[in-house]
């Protein structure tokens, strides 16, 4: 997550609980969350049930804290390494 300038004046709790609630409403889970320093404000490591959620939640999420969003679809490593078998 980069915030805009607006985005980041509204930093608070309140606003993270939203972002938790639209991210159950798409079937979602936050696995974790932190706050970074440098490029790059906060990141969240999200698991949703498909990348078409993925994509609606990174642009309901940006709409909701006036940020932009990278997203990066994960797979477990023994997951990625079977996929080397196929």
């Amino acid at each position: 997550i980069r915030y805009t300038r607006e985005g980041a004046k509204g930093i608070n709790e309140a606003r993270t609980k939203e972002a938790e609630k639209l991210l159950s409403s798409l079937g979602g889970s936050l696995v974790d969350g932190y706050g970074l320093l440098g490029r790059w404000d906060a990141m969240l490591i999200v698991e949703l049930p498909d990348n078409k959620s993925a994509m609606k939640f990174a642009m309901k999420l940006g709409q909701l804290i006036s940020a932009s969003t990278e997203t990066m679809p994960a797979l477990p490593l023994a997951e990625f390494d079977a996929l080397a078998k196929e």
